[in-house]
């Protein structure tokens, strides 16, 4: 249970530091939305592991990803114990995380599918400087195939969606990337009130706590 819950606990904690690390105009918090009991059961069943501990990816593209997106599931996770994770980038050589930092990925997406044939249990997508990245979506779409659960964090939703992974589903994604996802895909159906968003295995996360006061499809 301790280890189907640590993908919630990343989810929230990502959202709650990247509402208060950045800017954006005032909005007027929304009421809180209870959590249904039968949701919530279902969420930590659909989040069951194939093995234990959980194999986890947490995925970096080598020209920029965001730091907070990338190094809070990480660190989390990995402090926690409760998974084995293991930092995964398209290609060898640094990572850089925007808007400073550069690490030294553990893996490269062949070195992990080299190592692991089966795949990830769950892959963790944050933003990067590049949505389209025809790497990062191969690689992607692969682990999906492989049964992966795949967890966009914040505007990861648009990397999703580039590998068609949010095609016919329902997502949320950070309230200033909204309109574009919208716009960009049309096949989704954009929610940016609530804090995550499951549909199968793919799961987006808000990078906010108490949702926007207004959204408009543009």
């Amino acid at each position: 249970m301790l280890r189907r819950l640590a993908i919630g606990t990343v989810l929230v904690t990502a959202g709650a530091f990247l509402a208060l690390a950045l800017p954006g105009p005032a909005r007027t918090p929304a009421a809180p939305v209870p959590v249904d009991a039968a949701e919530q059961a279902r969420t930590v069943a659909a989040l069951a592991p194939r093995r234990t501990p959980p194999l986890v990816a947490v995925l970096g593209q080598n020209d920029g990803t965001e730091t907070t997106d990338f190094l809070v599931p990480y660190g989390v996770l990995r402090e926690s114990g409760a998974a084995e994770v293991v930092a995964v980038a398209t290609r060898p050589g640094p990572l850089a995380l925007h808007p400073v930092l550069t690490i030294r990925p553990q893996a490269t997406t062949a070195d992990f599918d080299t190592t692991h044939p089966d795949g990830a249990d769950y892959v963790i997508v944050p933003a990067m400087h590049r949505a389209d990245d025809p790497d990062v979506l191969a690689w992607l779409r692969a682990q999906a195939a492989k049964r992966a659960t795949i967890v966009g964090v914040c505007d990861g939703a648009l990397v999703l969606a580039a590998a068609g992974l949010l095609d016919g589903r329902r997502a949320t994604t950070h309230w200033r990337y909204a309109a574009r996802l919208a716009r960009d895909y049309p096949s989704v159906t954009v929610d940016p009130v609530p804090l995550y968003v499951r549909h199968g295995n793919v799961y987006t996360a808000e990078a906010q706590l108490r949702g926007v006061t207004k959204y408009v499809r543009q």
